[in-house]
């Protein structure tokens, strides 16, 4: 369904052909962004650099008038629309980017889309292997226009948006510094399962 869009849409490959950024900082949304006060900090001293945060620590940014450069989404699922919902997120725009998978659901596309949001589409490596067959091999080839002539970049998606925002960070934006903070890797076992 996003084909349509994703293939005249800007590719991941413009992106890495600007210049990198000296630094980026990487946030999540796990348990020690609120635990440590991180975003608090970064409110009150802000950041001499990009910011990349997972789809999922959008809203909390927004709320903290934290400006985002760029969100990376891995999920397919439709309740992702839920981070671009607030009208905070929404006011990001313009100057923030959407790191979008062709696979992600249309409604978070869409989301993407009327707020005004820029977007990067990728097509997610989901073969291994050096010798990408199979799945990925034909996203590729159905995302070929005349603006992408040899389709949309691959990027390994790692398998969440935390790790997806490190592979863009290092490969894409290919900045000698990299940060994070939020990047738990879990949660604690007491954890309410309203703040996940």
């Amino acid at each position: 369904i996003n084909l349509s869009t994703a293939r005249y849409g800007e590719s991941l490959d413009k992106i890495y052909k600007r210049s990198p950024p000296p630094r980026v900082l990487i946030i999540g949304r796990g348990p020690s962004l609120r635990m440590k006060k991180h975003l608090d900090v970064l409110a009150d001293q802000g950041f001499n650099g990009k910011i990349v945060a997972s789809d999922g620590a959008l809203p909390l940014l927004a709320d903290k008038g934290i400006k985002v450069d760029y969100s990376v989404t891995v999920d397919g699922s439709p309740v992702l629309t839920k981070w671009f919902l607030k009208d905070s997120v929404a006011a990001m725009a313009p100057g923030f980017r959407a790191v979008l998978p062709v696979t992600v659901h249309p409604s978070v596309a869409n989301m993407c889309i009327k707020n005004g949001f820029k977007i990067s589409w990728y097509i997610p490596e989901l073969d291994s292997g050096e010798d990408i067959k199979g799945v990925t091999e034909i996203l590729q080839l159905q995302t070929i226009s005349e603006d992408n002539t040899t389709g949309l970049s691959r990027m390994n998606g790692a398998g969440n948006c935390g790790l997806a925002a490190i592979v863009f960070a290092a490969t894409i934006l290919r900045s000698p510094e990299i940060c994070l903070i939020g990047m738990d890797c879990g949660y604690p076992p007491d954890t309410p399962l309203t703040e996940l």
